[in-house]
């Protein structure tokens, strides 16, 4: 075999090519196979064998291929030979090579074409040298040397380890062999290695040990390995895995040693950064408050602690070593009565592999206070079969303490709470008692004939019991919020309709004041929506009248529109005197009032916004507030409500019925004229144009008119129009133009500007089915018959129903046989009175016991049961009625509670001892009438 020039030395007292070979090849962990130019396997070298678990013997008679793993494909491995056997070149794949014990290792195998010596490109076989990638390293089996082949320099070339052969026969051990792989590990040349001694490659940082090692190896003429510290030419530094391996000739006597050399700095990086990584992880979680662990159940079932840190001790006084020797220390340290606990919590984790959170007290070293820790960890199943839990174990005692002194404050927190809603329900039974009295005979006397002076007393008594009801009622409502016993319903209901009577409720207070009340409903807006109607009606009702009493001019607005995302928004925007930037955010405060003059001036105990805002969030909305001082304020509120499929597929949709239609709106309040352009723009009117005066109304009359563009209709309102010259605005002579007055009026007063001059009237506030009617008669007579603008659909939700009649009114009430069961004497005087009114027979008592007894040997049409008496209260008196017709077989009396108490509580008790209706004091003239017409409908 002849060197290439510059690229190898070799001489005639060198070693034999073949043992030299045969060495090399059997130490490196690859697997070398000499193909013949069909496949077949005729030479095989390497220490891989013995990884796979074959001997080199049993490999040469292996097919080729029958390494490959089964999910391998084998065309793969005879594309290589292919193309090496033709000579293109020298190919690489990767693999998945088969051990005996039936597992897999990764392989990269390089094709190599070797030629024959002297013959041109003329390939005769091909040489795959495998390298096991992933696999365990293990002893290179020992074999006898191989006889020389000419491709022996091919495969040292090959070999990806470098190699060095030094003649051990001269004192210097100067090299004599070098590889290509060990050329670019250095990147030197051959030339400049060849002839020196290997140690040329250290520096003077080396590590002295091993080069020792090495020393006492060539000595002793025997294998050595080494980890040392080499340099490359340029200065740079690789660790080198080095093994030396002694070359003996046939007398024994060592005449070379091979040196093979492996960069394994990256391996070694590894490993410091390893090294380091666990030494900064001692490091913090020695410093860490708790303890960290490693917890691992074996694959038998037992329980150890790999690692622990140190801060185990500081919880535990016990050496986290000691737990490391022996987990059932730590299990000891558990307090007694937790420790079976923590043992079944384990126990569950490892059935379910899943996170476990555990609390549990530990007793420390030495005895002392138990100390209660807090342990979490995650699970990773291991290849082995085990199970490896890493979490932490932290000291939770001082959040224990606080916990339970949070918790005894919450108990004294609702303790204090069920004082005050006691104490509150006590006072409102105690308010509502005699305030029951006055309203009710306020009422009565109200219905005599008195003089002027009178009246306005009369009015003095009915305000100042409405607005001392008022606040009883604030009080409870956020005693019963606060107390979590605010019940919210969900049905469905016309929206509009709701707004509508709730605005003529409050519509008197504006008219006291002068100034407007407008609702705004947009077309997009949903009419028929689903909620809490009740509690919907007591924001408003709060809102509204909040607005109009720091409202002294202009007007009110009531806003409903929908916004970006579908949700109902409710806007109620005043022209009163404004928050202050400073005290916006505390409006919302219970007792709180924008400053002390509010107060003072205005009255109120600053509840009311308090209470809307918590029913909003009931409810499942927002609220929020915007105001300048001087120009007024506007709350914004959403209440979760949803539209009403069912009700709005029966909605009369848009059908233009005013198309073209051109129209003039006369009020002081601008927003007059938004509303009515609201409900009419779906209804294809061309214009709805605004004044605020009778004298700029005639002017916009006259200019239309002059321009060939009538006003179809103008809507004034009734006041200015009664104050225009002394009398009613009307159209100028055969203009052509309606007149509709919005008037100002009483809804119980038929009379008005507009229907004293015959003109269609619009009692405000506005409602969308009024003005459609007005409008139909004024510009379209002939039409008007029979349109009611959108009736509701059949059957219209209850919380939408029409208000009562008064209670003289109610049909089949006279002769009707009453029981009153009232220990209050001026109480029982008004109900009597009322019911005599209504035409009933009434009979009186003031206990809970004769009332029992009357009814079991009299019939009555109705009992009207107070439920807090003297001796026998309406509970129990109730109970006994109802057990004495059980037994008896008699029909049952309707009873109907009548309670100065108005938490729900109260009625719900009451309907559970039997009670077939609840009334409340003070007595409402109308819910009494609607008990009375229930009993002639047979529902009660």
């Amino acid at each position: 075999m002849t060197a290439e020039p510059g690229k190898r030395r070799t001489d005639k007292t060198g070693p034999d090519e073949d043992v030299l070979f045969g060495l090399l090849a059997d130490r490196v962990n690859d697997l070398v196979c000499l193909h013949d130019s069909g496949g077949a396997v005729r030479r095989v070298f390497g220490g891989g064998w013995g990884i796979l678990g074959y001997t080199p013997e049993e490999a040469l008679h292996m097919e080729p291929g029958s390494l490959l793993h089964p999910d391998e494909d084998r065309s793969l491995l005879e594309t290589g030979l292919e193309r090496a056997a033709d000579g293109v070149e020298t190919v690489s794949g990767r693999f998945r090579m088969l051990a005996r014990n039936g597992g897999s290792i990764l392989a990269e195998t390089r094709f190599v074409p070797v030629p024959v010596t002297g013959d041109g490109d003329r390939v005769t076989d091909v040489l795959t040298i495998t390298r096991l990638l992933d696999g365990e390293v293990v002893p290179p089996s020992p074999r006898a040397g191989t006889k020389r082949a000419p491709w022996i320099s091919q495969v040292l070339d090959a070999i990806p380890v470098g190699v060095a052969v030094a003649d051990a026969r001269s004192s210097d051990m100067p090299v004599i062999y070098v590889n290509d792989a060990l050329c670019r590990l250095t990147d030197y040349r051959p030339d400049e290695m060849l002839g020196r001694n290997i140690r040329f490659l250290q520096a003077d940082d080396r590590d002295q040990e091993a080069l020792d090692e090495i020393r006492r190896a060539v000595k002793e003429r025997r294998s050595a390995e080494a980890l040392l510290r080499n340099y490359r030419k340029d200065g740079s530094f690789f660790w080198n895995h080095f093994m030396l391996a002694p070359v003996r000739n046939e007398g024994g006597e060592v005449t070379h040693f091979i040196g093979i050399q492996n960069d394994v700095s990256e391996h070694r990086r590894l490993l410091d950064t390893v090294a380091a990584n666990e030494r900064r992880l001692r490091l913090m979680t020695s410093r860490v408050s708790g303890a960290v662990f490693h917890f691992r159940t074996e694959p038998d079932g037992a329980w150890r602690a790999p690692f622990i840190s140190r801060g185990y001790q500081r919880l535990t006084g016990i050496p986290a070593e000691e737990v490391m020797a022996n987990f059932g220390v730590a299990l000891d340290a558990a307090h007694p009565d937790d420790r079976q606990a923590l043992i079944d919590r384990i126990r569950r984790a490892e059935l379910d592999v899943a996170p476990f959170r555990h609390e549990l007290r530990v007793r420390p070293l030495g005895g002392g206070e138990s100390r209660w820790c807090f342990i979490e960890a995650v699970p990773e199943r291991d290849g082995d079969g085990g199970l490896s839990w890493y979490g932490q174990m932290v000291d939770i005692t001082g959040q224990k303490r606080i916990q339970e002194q949070l918790e005894e404050a919450r108990r004294e927190a609702e303790q204090a709470s069920r004082v005050k809603s006691q104490f509150l329900a006590n006072m409102s039974h105690e308010l509502r008692t005699p305030l029951n009295a006055i309203v009710g005979m306020a009422e009565l006397l109200g219905d005599t004939e008195l003089d002027t002076d009178q009246r306005r007393y009369l009015e003095v008594f009915r305000t100042a019991s409405g607005n001392l009801l008022e606040v009883i009622n604030n009080l409870l409502d956020l005693s019963k919020i606060e107390a979590g016993h605010m019940a919210l319903e969900r049905q469905p209901f016309d929206l509009e309709e709701l707004l509508e009577r709730q605005l003529d409720l409050l519509y008197p207070r504006f008219q006291q004041q002068g100034v407007g009340l407008v609702l705004r409903f947009d077309p997009a807006a949903p009419r028929y929506v689903e909620g809490d109607p009740a509690r919907l009606r007591q924001v408003l009702t709060n809102l509204v009248g909040n607005a109009v009493k720091f409202t002294e001019s202009g007007g009110v607005t009531v806003g409903v529109t929908v916004d970006g995302a579908g949700e109902i928004v409710f806007r109620i925007a005043d022209t009163g005197i404004g928050i202050p930037a400073e005290s916006r955010d505390a409006v919302f405060d219970a007792f709180m009032q924008a400053d002390a003059g509010i107060t003072r001036r205005y009255g109120g105990t600053g509840l009311g916004l308090t209470i809307c805002r918590q029913l909003v969030r009931l409810m499942g909305g927002e609220i929020e507030v915007e105001s300048e001082v001087g120009e007024g304020t506007t709350f914004r509120f959403t209440a979760g409500l949803i539209a009403c499929a069912s009700l709005m597929a029966s909605e009369r949709p848009p059908g233009e019925r005013f198309p073209g239609l051109r129209l003039l709106v006369v009020d002081g309040f601008p927003d007059y004229r938004l509303a009515i352009e609201d409900f009419l723009t779906p209804e294809g009117v061309a214009a709805v144009d605004g004044a605020a005066s009778v004298a700029e109304a005639r002017e916009r009359i006259e200019a239309a008119a002059a321009e060939g563009v009538p006003y179809d209709a103008v809507l004034v309102d009734g006041g200015l129009a009664a104050n225009a010259d002394g009398g009613c605005m009307e159209p100028k002579p055969g203009g052509g133009t309606a007149v509709i007055v919005l008037s100002c009026g009483d809804r119980r007063d038929s009379s008005g500007c507009g229907s004293d001059h015959g003109f269609p009237e619009v009692v405000k506030p506005i409602k969308r089915r009024e003005l459609f009617a007005a409008l139909a008669r004024a510009v379209s007579p002939e039409d008007a018959a029979g349109d009611e603008g959108d009736a509701p659909p059949d059957g219209p939700p209850a919380a939408a129903s029409a208000p009562p009649r008064e209670i003289g009114d109610a049909p089949g009430a006279a002769g009707r046989s009453v029981l009153v069961a009232e220990d209050e004497p001026t109480n029982a005087l008004l109900v009597r009175i009322l019911l005599e009114q209504a035409g009933c027979r009434v009979e009186v008592v003031d206990s809970g016991q004769p009332a029992v007894e009357r009814v079991l040997s009299n019939r009555y049409d109705l009992v009207l049961m107070d439920l807090q008496m003297p001796g026998v209260d309406g509970y129990q008196a109730t109970r006994e009625i109802r057990r004495a017709e059980a037994e008896n077989g008699e029909g049952r009396t309707p009873v109907v509670a009548l309670s100065a108490h108005a938490l729900d509580e109260y009625r719900r008790r009451s309907f559970e001892a039997g009670c077939d209706d609840y009334l409340t004091k003070p007595l409402d003239r109308r819910a009494l009438k609607e008990v009375l017409e229930r009993i002639e409908a047979g529902e009660l």
